[in-house]
């Protein structure tokens, strides 16, 4: 199986993406994001420049991952996540 990215999502020029991704309406993945195989993101995700996201990661609908978050292998975000990159 390809990875899907839906007509409506953004993926911008210089993000990677691994086999068999799935990309859902609304999404916007920034350009420095580099995403495993067999992730599948929500409607009206967004990932930052700064994101690594391991394989068979599942992110539900309206989460925020921003810059410098990592997520390991297979990981579940639940519906409406905000990973910030405030360390203080």
């Amino acid at each position: 199986m390809a990875t899907t990215i839906h007509p409506s999502a953004i993926v911008d020029e210089g993000a990677v993406l691994g086999e068999n991704c799935r990309v859902w309406h609304f999404v916007h993945i920034s350009a420095g994001a580099r995403i495993g195989a067999r992730c599948s993101f929500g409607q009206n995700v967004y990932v930052g420049n700064d994101v690594a996201i391991g394989d068979n990661v599942k992110v539900q609908n309206n989460v925020s991952v921003y810059d410098a978050v990592t997520l390991e292998d297979d990981v579940f975000c639940g519906p409406s996540m905000v990973f910030t990159n405030v360390y203080n």
